[in-house]
């Protein structure tokens, strides 16, 4: 039995009768309400070429716009019927539209195959237009239909080539950038249509392109506030800021999250004075849920309800798996305070979507991260491994190799950036991502980045190209330099045990910690048996006294608990500790600016399956301990 479709995707259709009639004639779409769209260069009678007078000018466009509405009325007519319904109340209200956010299996619904007859019927448009425009070539309102069409019939390369020969005035030069951008972004040539849209932005008046840049719509309350007060160079800071953390995957040249919105913006314009498959005037809620979701990618229409008069509503249906890809926006302007695995792009009930071209979605990537020093240096070490998706997620055959760009030899690609914590540029740092990209069962492996000590954006990042899946982990990090006479420790990091340690044995083979990271699991999800702890040292002198002391304990052995228990009120919990003393010399710690590694075999499988905090102390006669702690997730062995 067929699911109900409000639990499949997103929708919008028009409240009951607010929508226009679907059978009025074409004059119906020649009288419309601009909304928020500036009154100037936009009227019917405004579309004229520069210069040359045609004399059935008016006759010609009028038979453009009735071509077009006739279109859009077969576009609906033959759009299959809803028999499902759509009862209760909205989940937002845009002006006239009802917007219904799908549940959990919105992903089992697809677009269907469009009927032949609407195909057949938007060529004819396309070429009714095409000899119209042959006629009043200047004439930006037949330009737009002709470009949005050519895209609807996925022809971006033709609607291309006609923008950049682009007829209109010189003053509206700035609308065929704006076509241009539009069909370099759904050619996936990101790079090049923000150059074309930049240009557009320049040239346009300044208040519509104050319209295209504004976020506020895209954006939860409190961003919404601060990009409301902003004003000049902090205002366009703001933006910059928005569309660095919106940018789906750094991997990919250029930015497909602001192109995609800009494109939004042109096909907007494009639908005012245009008939649409609602039957309504385009008005600025049209416009606002169109920036916010994008384009329809289906129409269906309603079954019609007991007693209705008129024809059915219809239902326009956007991408399915198109998700929110902004930051939580409490952590908008302090991106170090985002903790691995807090920044999901699986949100549906989000204020603006994106569904990037080339990957049906961009998942989680599960990581452990632990930070060393190098000097003056952050040496960030992120384990790493394919993390929650459907199960028909696996990684396509091919070799793995670096992004340059959607385009490409390689199908398995990776990087690792990083960005400033404060004006998001992004850092020359050394970085390497390793694992068997190309092997399966389980990608997994480990990323290196080397850096001057400071507070940073992460961004991993895996696009397998041939399969468009996309995963990555994106958080902040932050280290302080250390004083050189400063005893410190280095963060926890678990590996694989060797085959010969057991409980609480120290490995000392005295190899740096870089030749030990291809055996750093993946997550701080472990199970319950051996796993190797490994840290480092930082600040020591020539002769030291060292007393290290590990111990894993359940999380919630709170101080109520620890009371009961030291009053026998509670029977103590299960804890692993190990504790060692030992001398180190200089042939052991090298001295204050080399590192000590320190490696140690723990057996967590005495401990119960949940949260597990790891809190190793370090004392030194004469000095105050150093702390460093860890919490895990235990787990029953599979």
């Amino acid at each position: 039995m067929r699911k109900p479709l409000i639990a499949c995707c997103f929708l919008l259709l028009p409240p009951a009768g607010v929508h226009a009639s679907l059978d009025a004639g074409p004059e119906a779409s020649e009288s419309v309400v601009l909304g928020h769209i500036p009154a100037e260069g936009w009227a019917a009678g405004d579309w004229a070429h520069d210069g040359t007078v045609v004399a059935d000018s008016s006759d010609l466009r009028s038979r453009a716009r009735s071509a077009q509405a006739r279109f859009e009325r077969t576009r609906v007519r033959y759009a299959p019927m809803n028999h499902a319904g759509f009862g209760g109340v909205c989940d937002e209200r845009v002006g006239r539209m009802c917007l219904r956010l799908g549940g959990g299996s919105s992903d089992d619904w697809e677009p269907p195959e469009e009927d032949p007859r609407v195909g057949e019927a938007r060529e004819t448009l396309l070429d009714i237009l095409e000899g119209i425009a042959r006629e009043i070539p200047g004439d930006r309102w037949v330009l737009g239909q002709r470009v949005t069409y050519l895209g609807e019939a996925e022809r971006w390369d033709e609607a291309l080539a006609l923008v950049r020969d682009c007829a209109v005035a010189p003053d509206e030069q700035w609308w065929c950038a704006a076509l241009e951008g539009m069909s370099l972004h759904y050619l996936d040539r990101f790079e090049e249509a923000e150059q074309a849209f930049d240009r557009a932005l320049e040239a346009m008046p300044e208040e519509r392109a104050e319209e295209w840049r504004d976020l506020r719509a895209l954006v939860e309350a409190p961003l919404r506030g601060l990009l409301g007060d902003a004003e000049g160079d902090s205002l366009r800071a703001l933006e910059s800021r928005v569309w660095t953390l919106a940018n789906p995957l750094y991997l990919i040249p250029g930015n497909d999250h602001r192109t995609e919105h800009l494109a939004r913006h042109a096909l907007a314009l494009t639908r005012v004075d245009a008939r649409n498959a609602h039957g309504m005037r385009w008005g600025d809620d049209l416009t606002e849920v169109l920036v916010r979701y994008g384009p329809v990618v289906a129409y269906e229409q309603e079954r019609p309800r007991m007693l209705q008069m008129g024809p059915p509503s219809v239902i326009a249906r956007f991408h399915p798996r198109s998700r929110g890809f902004l930051p939580p926006s409490d952590d908008f302007l302090d991106v170090v305070e985002i903790e691995p695995g807090e920044w999901r792009t699986d949100e549906r009930r989000v204020r603006a979507r994106h569904a990037p071209s080339y990957s049906d979605r961009i998942g989680l990537l599960e990581v452990q991260q632990a930070r060393f020093r190098r000097g003056d240096d952050l040496l960030l070490v992120l384990g790493w491994t394919v993390g929650e998706g459907p199960p028909d997620w696996s990684w396509s055959e091919g070799e793995g190799g670096s992004a340059d760009g959607v385009d490409g030899e390689d199908d398995l690609r990776s990087g690792l950036f990083l960005l400033s914590g404060s004006g998001l540029e992004p850092v020359e740092a050394r970085t390497e991502v390793r694992g068997p990209l190309g092997q399966r069962p389980e990608p997994r492996g480990v990323a290196v980045a080397r850096t001057p000590s400071g507070e940073y954006m992460v961004s991993l990042e895996m696009l397998d190209v041939a399969g468009m899946r996309g995963w990555r982990a994106r958080h902040g990090v932050a280290q302080d330099p250390i004083s050189r006479d400063v005893v410190g420790l280095s963060d926890l990091l678990l590996l694989e045990p060797v085959s010969s340690g057991s409980e609480g044995q120290l490995a000392e083979d005295g190899a740096p910690l870089e030749s030990h990271l291809d055996r750093a699991l993946p997550t701080v999800r472990v199970e319950r048996e051996p796993v190797e702890v490994a840290w480092e040292v930082y600040g020591l002198t020539d002769e030291e006294v060292l007393r290290f002391s590990l111990v894993a304990e359940p999380e919630d052995r709170g101080l109520l608990r620890r009371a009961g228990e030291f009053l026998r009120i509670l029977d103590p919990e299960a804890m692993v500790e190990v504790s060692w003393e030992e001398g180190v010399s200089s042939n052991g710690a090298g001295g204050s600016d080399e590192p000590l590694l320190r490696r140690v075999v723990l057996d967590l499988s005495s401990l119960s399956a949940g949260s597990v905090r790891l809190t190793l102390s370090l004392s030194l006669p004469g000095r105050s301990p150093a702390v460093t702690q860890r919490v895990i997730e235990l787990q029953d062995a599979s």
